[in-house]
């Protein structure tokens, strides 16, 4: 069995740094099938400053982190897309699987 040293250059794991957009929140709920409504129950952040992030009118960085933990925790990924913007997927357990 190989040795594993990390992912493929240019290809950044699941958790990959970067700003959170407000169409990544808005395309993160629609993958999960989530309304606003259900993304702040689950975040404890209010449905209208929820609203306010994906309307690009909030850029609280702690509120992104605390949506973006939870987007995380439900099974989304975020990884590096050319440009450096991120790009949001859903995970699987073998994503985060070396080999």
């Amino acid at each position: 069995m190989g040795t594993f040293t990390g992912p493929p250059q240019g290809v950044l794991p699941p958790h990959a740094d970067g700003p959170l957009m407000s169409w990544q929140v808005r395309a993160a709920r629609g993958i999960l099938g989530w309304s606003v409504r259900e993304l702040a129950d689950k975040s404890g952040v209010s449905v209208s400053t929820i609203r306010r992030v994906e309307d690009g009118q909030s850029h609280d960085g702690q509120i992104l982190l605390t949506i973006r933990g939870t987007l995380e925790r439900a099974g989304i990924g975020f990884v590096a897309a050319p440009g450096g913007e991120l790009a949001i997927r859903p995970i699987t357990s073998k994503d985060c699987s070396p080999g």
